[in-house]
Parts: C-alpha cells; structure tokens; sequence
C-alpha cells in the first residue's frame, strides 16, 4: 500500500511539471549609437594616447591613471599602465616617485592613425514568463569594438572589445565592464594629427 501511495504521488509529479509551462529566453541584437559608444569609452582611449607622449610619469600621476581607467575597465587601470612601462619592477619600488615609460609597444587607441571604432551592438536576452508575459530576467552586452583598417602589416589584426554589462531592465546604465583583446603591440603607430594632449584634465 504503502508503495503504491509512492507510484501515484511519482507520477502526480512528473504530470505537473509536465504540465507547468517554461519560462522562454528571448535574445535581440541591435546596433549601438556610435557616437554614445564612443563617448563611454573616449577618456579611456584618451589616456591610453596621452601616456604615449610622456617617456617618464610621476607616481602619484600613474596612480590617478590607473584610477580614472579602473572607471571604465574595473580592475584594468593597473594592467593597462604595465603594458607601457619600460620596467614593470619599478612600479613595486615605492621609493620611485618617477617612473620610466616606453618599452617599444605601443597601446592603440582610435586617437592613432588607422585606428577605429568599427562597430557597437548590444545583445539583450530576456526571460519571459509564458503566463505573465513578463521579463522576469534581464541581462544585456554592449560590445564596442576598435580595429585597425590601416596598411601596417604589423598592426592589421590588432582590435580591442569593451564589454558593458547591464541586469536590469529598469536601470538603463551599463556598468561591469570587462575587456577582450590586447593593449600594447611592438612597433609605432603615430597619433592622429588632431590629437588634443589637454581634451581633459591631465593626470
């Protein structure tokens, strides 16, 4: 008896969840405005070239670097300073209040020549409930990509991806970003000549 009340109650259960509809996961990928995916990224960029023209940097100039691109790239700021120093070590020495940049790589950035920002789409997935018709999960990927389209074999298949990450479907700012792609290559690559060294408030 006892045994049959476990059958029954087995099979009562797998005919509800048979039953009970599944919630289903819509996806839309739509192309970002490139001037605001510009925008998000530009002072990031901006520092990135403005490190390019200094051969030495204070440290407390290097630590409000690393600060203002951690905005942007969380985590990244320190990362993105070590690609460009002539010795990483230095950096550990505290006693250094001026620390040597220039190693032979540079970081492109769309201030350099042959640079671009080629694209920005944003794929937003949703989890819709059947009965609701409700969002009740939300995350979106903003993906800004920068390329090289220029004619140096040594750079022509360099690029860099932001990705901003956003959870909500009532907070519409994108935040969490992470990073794909690299920051330094070997070689030069000049700036363009309209680069501003003063855009913002320097380091």
């Amino acid at each position: 008896m006892k045994k049959a009340r476990c059958v029954a109650l087995a099979m009562a259960m797998l005919l509800l969840s048979g039953c009970r509809k599944e919630e289903e996961v819509h996806t839309v990928v739509t192309e970002y405005d490139l001037e605001e995916a510009r925008t998000m990224i530009d002072e990031t960029e901006w520092l990135l070239a403005w490190l390019s023209t200094r051969e030495t940097i204070r440290r407390d100039t290097a630590e409000n670097v690393v600060r203002r691109i951690d905005e942007t790239m969380s985590g990244e700021g320190i990362t993105a300073l070590q690609c460009l120093m002539a010795d990483t070590a230095d950096w550990e020495d505290e006693s250094l209040k001026e620390l040597p940049l220039g190693n032979g790589t540079v970081a492109p950035t769309f201030y350099h020549e042959g640079v671009e920002l080629v694209s920005a789409a944003e794929e937003s997935r949703c989890k819709i409930d059947e009965e609701t018709g409700e969002c009740t999960e939300h995350f979106s990927v903003l993906t800004i990509r920068l390329a090289y389209t220029g004619d140096d074999p040594a750079f022509r298949e360099w690029h860099r991806e932001y990705n901003f990450h956003n959870q909500s479907v009532h907070d519409l700012s994108w935040s969490r970003v992470t990073f794909s792609g690299t920051y330094n290559l070997e070689g030069t690559l000049p700036l363009r000549p309209d680069f501003d060294p003063e855009k913002y408030l320097t380091p």
